[in-house]
Parts: C-alpha cells; structure tokens; sequence
C-alpha cells in the first residue's frame, strides 16, 4: 500500500475512534474494519482532534 492509499485510513480511524467513545457517530462497521484492518498512525495523523473532526465530517456527509 502506498502512501495515497494510507490516507483513506484517516477517516476510517475517525470513525472508528468516536464510535468507540460513543460520542457523534456510533459505527459498529468502521470500528470493525478498524480493528481488523487498521494499522499504526504516525504523526498528526493520530490526532485525537483530526479524528473527532473526521467523526464530524462521518456524520453530516455520510
């Protein structure tokens, strides 16, 4: 997987990390695929607030 390719993983481990502090969104499917598929993020990538606001942008667009 290239680096393009990991950024798709941004938004899952968004939702993945709100679901799972059941805050904004709950999303049992992303935190599955998270869990089974996820890999380590680096950097501000890891954001807790990156992934809040992926969590945000989650649930008004999708």
């Amino acid at each position: 997987m290239n680096n393009v390719n990991k950024t798709l993983y941004i938004p899952l481990y968004g939702k993945a990390y709100v679901s799972q502090k059941g805050v904004i969104l709950h999303d049992e499917k992303a935190k599955e695929i998270w869990d089974a598929e996820g890999f380590e993020l680096k950097g501000k990538a890891r954001s807790k607030w990156l992934a809040y606001n992926m969590g945000m942008r989650s649930a008004v667009f999708d």
